[in-house]
């Protein structure tokens, strides 16, 4: 299986504007801890598997290859192809690499840690995501209404029609922090499908009743849950229990100073409550990457 992250720079550089919401700084509150977590993701990721592909644009190459230079064992500039989508669609570099790779891969995000507990296993199933949410549909309510009842600013594709999301109004998806599996065509299919929904829908303008971060989770989240679904595939989960969306279920392990857990993912308000910790593994557990890192930055 090939192992795969991925970085799209124009939301990071150019977001829809300065909120959480637009992932500006990849969603950390100062772009440093960005970079730590970034930097020690990729190298547990190394701890776990042999190589590390990196799929990126320009600026991204020369941020992380040229100027960081972190240790990834091969880079493209795929998602130069997405110069023409808005920021806004900050999910849409996960969508074109989701689209393009022609192999069993996995993808990890990089806000997404792997301790010494992990088990490789995990990741080898026909399609694998990270885990499932259950109680999204009191979240995204209003939305929902927005979405289903209104139905005019958004141009859904074929297999979501108004009736399929009548029948599905419990929303669930899947947390995509991990994602991948041997079955590659059936998650190309999904992404390329998702990609086109975007393009059909570049006017969008997010609101306070439909915010840019559901327009994004629904696009890539619920359109593989939904697919999946559908189509009555079988997605293996690297946490198998049902995850609600208001619980704090990574405490214990963000306190672990010896990194003796599976994995963390510092995905939504992690990034705002804990984004110091991966800062203090970095510098314990490589402390020359940690303090070549801070010779860039500050220097």
């Amino acid at each position: 299986m090939k192992i795969v992250q991925s970085f799209w720079s124009k939301p990071f550089q150019q977001p829809h504007d300065t909120s959480f919401e637009s992932r500006m700084m990849g969603g950390f509150p100062l772009k440093r801890y960005f970079i730590y977590t970034w930097a020690l993701s990729l190298l547990q990721l190394k701890r776990h598997f042999k190589q590390v592909h990196l799929i990126t644009d320009d600026w991204g190459k020369r941020f992380f290859i040229d100027i960081l230079q972190l240790p990834y064992d091969g880079f493209s500039t795929e998602l130069n192809a997405l110069d023409d989508v808005p920021s806004k669609f900050w999910c849409a570099g996960k969508l074109h690499t989701f689209s393009t790779l022609q192999e069993p891969f996995v993808h990890f995000d990089g806000d997404l840690i792997l301790g010494d507990l992990f088990d490789i296993d995990k990741v080898k199933q026909s399609l694998v995501a990270e885990f499932k949410y259950t109680d999204l549909n009191n979240v995204y309510h209003n939305a929902l209404n927005e979405l289903v009842n209104k139905d005019i600013w958004l141009k859904l594709p074929p297999y979501l029609t108004r009736g399929s999301l009548y029948k599905n109004l419990v929303y669930s998806d899947y947390n995509m922090g991990i994602i991948g599996g041997y079955n590659y065509a059936i998650i190309n299919a999904y992404a390329t499908s998702s990609m086109n929904m975007i393009k059909n829908n570049l006017q969008f303008t997010p609101s306070t009743t439909v915010p840019v971060s559901f327009i994004n989770c629904f696009i890539e989240q619920y359109c593989f849950y939904e697919t999946c679904s559908a189509q009555q595939l079988a997605v293996g989960l690297c946490i198998q229990e049902p995850i609600e969306s208001n619980y704090d279920y990574q405490k214990e392990a963000l306190k672990n100073l010896n990194m003796n857990f599976d994995f963390v993912h510092l995905h939504n308000n992690y990034k705002l409550n804990y984004y110091m910790q991966p800062e203090i593994w970095l510098q314990r557990f490589y402390p020359t990457e940690h303090k070549r890192i801070n010779t860039i930055l500050f220097n």
